[in-house]
This record gives C-alpha cells, sequence and structure tokens, in this order.
C-alpha cells in the first residue's frame, strides 16, 4: 500500500512523500512472509516456501534498515538488492508451491507469478513514461506493480475466507456441516 500511496503522491503532486519510498519494502516483506506462512498451515511445508520466507525477511530488514539507520554505500546497495528483488524472488516462490497444489491455490498462484514476472515489464513501461512525458510518469508502473499487490492480497482474503483443508483437498464449509 505503501507503493501506491507514493506513486499516487509523486504523480499528482510531483513529490515524493517523506519515508514512503524507504519502508515500502517492509510491509511487502512482511505481507510475503503471512503468505508463506499461510500456505504452510494450508499445504504442508516446502523448501521453496522456506527460501521464500527468509527472502521476505531480509526484504523486510533491508527496508526497514534503510529507512532507520544511514548506511555506507556498499550496504546501500545489499539493501537495494533484497529490498527490491526479494520480493518478486519471494513471490515467485510461493507462486511455484501453490501453483503444484493446484485446486483453490491456484488464484493465488496465478496472481503471485503475476507480480514476479510483471516486475521487471512494468519498471520498463515506467522508465518509458517518463521519457515521454515526463519524470513523475515513472510512478506509473509502480503504480501499476502495486495494483498487482492488492490483487494478489484480495485473493488470499477471499481463500482463507471461502476454503477449508480437509485430507489434502479444500473443500467448502457448507460440505463440512453435519
Amino acid at each position: 500500500m505503501c507503493l501506491a500511496v507514493k506513486a499516487l503522491a509523486i504523480l499528482l503532486t510531483g513529490v515524493q512523500p517523506p519515508l514512503l519510498f524507504e519502508i515500502a519494502g517492509l510491509p511487502l516483506g512482511l505481507g510475503l512472509l503471512m503468505l508463506g506462512h499461510w500456505s504452510t498451515t494450508q499445504y504442508g511445508r516446502s523448501r521453496l516456501i522456506v527460501v521464500a520466507a527468509i527472502l521476505s525477511s531480509l526484504a523486510a530488514l533491508a527496508s526497514a534498515s534503510k529507512a532507520l539507520l544511514k548506511l555506507a554505500e556498499p550496504l546501500e546497495s545489499l539493501q537495494a538488492v533484497f529490498g527490491g528483488f526479494g520480493p518478486m524472488v519471494a513471490a515467485l516462490l510461493i507462486g511455484l508451491r501453490l501453483r503444484a497444489v493446484g485446486g483453490v491455490a491456484s488464484k493465488v498462484a496465478r496472481r503471485a507469478l503475476l507480480i514476479s514476472i510483471m516486475f521487471i515489464p512494468l519498471m520498463i513501461l515506467g522508465a518509458m513514461a517518463a521519457e515521454l512525458a515526463g519524470e513523475r510518469f515513472l510512478e506509473l508502473g509502480l503504480l501499476a506493480f502495486a495494483a498487482l499487490w492488492l490483487l494478489l492480497a484480495h485473493a488470499v482474503g477471499g481463500m482463507s475466507s471461502v476454503s477449508v483443508t480437509v485430507e489434502g483437498r479444500d473443500t467448502p464449509p457448507d460440505l463440512l456441516a453435519g
């Protein structure tokens, strides 16, 4: 959500709100960590989810460290790598795991995979818009990227309220009654 607010603020005013970009990775990393935990409780443990959880945690820590500390140049580069690409790789790994599960989880898997695949093209789109219409339009790619994250959150929210796992299968709750 921080990314969407930041992108909209820059598009509308041309001024970046303080600290929103620096802390944006924190909710992304924590959200992916929770998604990994959710998929583990629903579908069992997986090495992909463990790696995704590590990357998500590193992304969240990198983002928080950028916001709270003045980092030396080599550490700032590491922060950019983990904070920028960590969530995309984590989304890819979670998407691959949920795709393998199939069933109701495939909706979340498709959206997680879409996020990881579309990151680079959306950033290129933003750079092209900035070149054509001005620097503030760089945020268009970031705004579209934030919208994909919101679609993923919507899919997970819908799934957790609609399905229950019984003997490894997703079953609608009304079939469990009685």
